[in-house]
């Protein structure tokens, strides 16, 4: 990337085929009722932004509510430590 904040079609290229093979490897937990109710009840319970508690909810519904020994990554202060509280084995860039 330049100062412009350009890329270079091989960087673009390459950033896409990384892309690709990470999408073949996650799983998408859809904004579904259940999930929205659960992101609800846990900015009752820590201090959330709402988007930070559906990442959440969404990483407690993909473990089936048991985070034990189970990873959860973000560089935000106020959801790892949500986390944490969750049971959730946290890693922090």
């Amino acid at each position: 990337m330049n100062r412009f904040g350009t890329i270079s079609s091989t960087d673009l290229r390459r950033a896409s085929d990384q892309l690709s093979s990470l999408q073949r490897g996650w799983h998408q937990i859809l904004p579904i009722d259940e999930l929205r109710d659960r992101a609800a009840d846990l900015i009752d319970t820590y201090p959330l932004r709402s988007a930070d508690a559906l990442q959440l909810a969404a990483a407690l519904t993909w473990c089936q509510k048991r985070p034990v020994r189970r990873t959860f990554i973000t560089a935000d202060i106020r959801l790892a430590e949500a986390a944490t509280l969750a049971g959730f084995t946290v890693v922090t860039p």
